[in-house]
C-alpha cells in the first residue's frame, strides 16, 4: 500500500494500489508496519460507527432549519405630500411591493419548516389576508382547521372574509360554527350581532350582546353596539346606561357620546345631552385633525410594522418547537425593519434573556424604554436584569423608580419584594409592599409572594391563608402546592 501525503488538519488515510515491485529487508518491515497501522485505523473507524459514545462529525443542518432574511433595509424617502403627492404614492407603492415579496418568502419558509403545525397555516392565511389574497387566505385557514378542528378562532377569520365579500349568511354560518366548537369564543357574538343590527333586527342583536358582555372582559364596542340596539328599540334609558359604560371604558369613544346625546335629548335631559354633544364634537375634531396629519407617514409606518409583526409571529413558531437560536435572525430582521417600534426591541430583549445574555437584553430594554417611556414593564425588567447580574443596589433603585412612576403596576412591587427576600433587607416594608400588590391585582402569583413574606416574618396562619388563595386561583401550579406543604410541616 502507498500512503498519500498528509493534508493539513486531516487524519484520513486513503488506500492506494499495492506496489508492483516486491519489498525486501527493512523496506519490507516498514511496509508491513504501515499496512498493519492502516488495518488498525480501519477497524477503529468501523468500531466508532457502532459506538454510541463516539464523537460523530456534525451534520449540516437542513436548509429549512434556519431562515436568512434579507440584509438590505427598506429606505423609503417620504416626500412632503403637499408638494409632491404623486412621489409619495410612488414611494409607498415601491415599499409595499418589496415587503410583499419578502412576506411571501417568509410564508414559503414557514410552510416548509413547520408543515404539520396549524399555526404556520394560520400565519400564512393572515399574511395572505393582509396582502388581499382572499382565496389563498381562506385555503390556508381551512387547512389549519383540517389539522385542528377545535380552533374556533379560525371561524371568525373565515366569517370576516365572507362578510367582506358581501355574503352575510355564510359569515353568520361560520361564526355560529365557531360558537358550536367553543361557546366562549370571544368576538363571535359581537360579529353576528353587528350583522343583525345592520339588517334592522336589534332585538336579536341585543340578546347576543348581553351574553357577550357577561362572558368577555369589558369592551367599549360591546356596550356601544348594545346602546345602539336599545336606541333602535326606543329603550332610551337602557341605551343611555350602555353608552355611559362605553365611555367609561374608553373615554375617547366619541361615537358613544353622540349616541348618549341623542337618547338624552329623547328623554328630555337637556343639560346632559348638551354636555355629551360638546364632548363628541371636541373628540371628533381632535381625532380628525390627528388622522389628517398622520395619513402620509402612518401608512408607510404601518406597512413596516405589519412585516415586522410577521417576523415576530414566525419567531413564536420557532419557540413552540424549541428552536430558540435558529429563530434569532427573525427578531433581528423585525428590529431592522421597524427600529422605532418598541415591541420589536422588547421581543429581541426577551430572546436574549432566555439565552442568558443579560447585558444584551439590558441594552435593548433601555432602547425600548427610550421609545416608550410610559411602558412600566420595561422599567421592571431592567431591574430584574440588574438583579440577575447581582447588581442589587441598581436593581433596588430601578424597582423603586418603577413604583414611583407606575404606582398601579403590581409587578414592580412583587419584584422589589423578591429582591428584599433575596438580600434579607427591609422585611417590615416588604410586608406592606406584598399587601399593596395583592390590592392592586389579586393574582395567584401575588398571593404566593404575600405568603412567602408572611412565612419569612413567622406568621404561619397568614402565610397559609395566602397560599390557599393562590392555589384556588391556579390549582395546577406545583410551586404553590409545594410551598403549601412546607408551611404545613412547620
Amino acid at each position: 500500500m502507498q500512503k498519500r501525503p498528509k493534508r493539513r488538519r486531516s487524519n484520513r488515510v486513503v488506500a492506494g494500489h499495492p506496489p508492483r515491485r516486491p519489498i525486501r529487508g527493512a523496506k519490507w518491515i516498514l511496509g508491513g508496519a504501515i499496512s498493519l497501522g492502516l488495518l488498525i485505523c480501519v477497524m477503529l473507524s468501523l468500531y466508532r460507527k457502532d459506538d454510541p459514545t463516539a464523537e460523530s462529525p456534525r451534520l449540516p443542518q437542513r436548509e429549512t432549519e434556519t431562515f436568512s432574511p434579507p440584509t438590505r433595509l427598506y429606505h423609503v424617502i417620504v416626500p412632503n405630500s403637499s408638494d409632491d403627492p404623486e412621489a409619495l404614492l410612488e414611494a409607498q407603492a415601491k415599499l409595499v411591493a418589496e415587503m410583499r415579496s419578502e412576506a411571501l418568502a417568509l410564508v414559503k419558509h414557514l410552510m416548509t419548516t413547520f408543515p404539520l403545525d396549524e399555526n404556520a397555516d394560520i400565519l400564512q392565511g393572515d399574511i395572505y389576508e393582509d396582502l388581499r389574497e382572499d382565496t389563498l387566505s381562506v385555503a390556508a385557514w381551512k387547512q389549519a382547521l383540517a389539522k385542528n378542528p377545535q380552533r374556533s378562532d379560525l371561524y371568525e377569520k373565515l366569517g370576516r372574509v365572507a362578510a367582506a365579500q358581501g355574503n352575510q349568511e355564510q359569515a353568520i354560518a361560520y361564526w355560529n360554527q365557531g360558537l358550536q366548537t367553543n361557546a366562549n369564543t370571544p368576538n363571535l357574538r359581537w360579529l353576528i350581532a353587528n350583522v343583525y343590527h345592520i339588517r334592522g333586527e336589534p332585538a336579536l342583536a341585543a340578546d347576543l350582546l348581553v351574553q357577550e358582555c357577561m362572558l368577555s372582559p369589558p369592551a367599549a364596542r360591546n356596550y356601544f353596539l348594545l346602546g345602539q340596539c336599545y336606541r333602535q328599540l326606543q329603550q332610551f334609558e337602557q341605551a343611555a346606561v350602555n353608552y355611559q359604560k362605553a365611555v367609561e371604558i374608553s373615554p375617547d369613544y366619541y361615537n358613544a357620546y353622540y349616541g348618549l346625546a341623542h337618547v338624552c335629548r329623547m328623554m328630555k335631559e337637556t343639560e346632559r345631552a348638551k354636555e355629551a354633544l360638546e364632548k363628541f364634537r371636541a373628540l371628533k375634531q381632535r381625532a380628525d385633525a390627528s388622522e389628517d396629519r398622520q395619513i402620509p407617514i402612518e401608512e408607510i409606518t404601518q406597512t413596516r410594522k405589519r412585516l415586522a409583526a410577521y417576523y415576530i409571529k414566525a419567531y413564536k413558531l420557532y419557540l413552540r418547537h424549541q428552536k430558540i437560536r435558529p429563530g434569532e435572525p427573525l427578531l433581528e430582521r423585525a428590529v431592522a425593519i421597524a427600529p422605532d417600534w418598541a415591541l420589536c426591541l422588547e421581543k429581541l430583549a426577551a430572546h436574549h434573556y432566555r439565552l442568558e445574555r443579560p447585558a444584551e437584553a439590558m441594552k435593548l430594554y433601555r432602547q425600548a424604554q427610550h421609545l416608550d417611556p410610559n411602558q412600566p414593564m420595561y422599567a421592571v425588567n431592567i431591574g430584574t436584569l440588574y438583579r440577575q447580574l447581582r447588581r442589587y443596589d441598581l436593581a433596588e433603585k430601578a424597582f423603586r423608580q418603577a413604583i414611583r412612576r407606575f404606582p398601579s403596576y403590581s409587578p414592580g412591587y412583587r419584584e422589589l419584594i423578591l429582591l428584599n427576600l433575596k438580600t434579607d433587607k427591609n422585611l417590615r416594608e416588604t410586608l406592606s409592599l406584598a399587601q399593596r400588590a395583592v390590592q392592586l391585582k389579586g393574582t395567584a402569583d401575588n398571593y404566593y409572594t404575600l405568603s412567602k413574606v408572611h412565612h419569612v416574618n413567622g406568621n404561619g396562619h397568614a402565610a397559609l391563608s395566602a397560599i390557599e388563595k393562590a392555589i384556588r386561583l391556579d390549582p395546577g401550579d406545583l410551586t404553590y402546592r409545594s410551598f403549601d406543604a412546607i408551611i404545613r410541616r412547620r
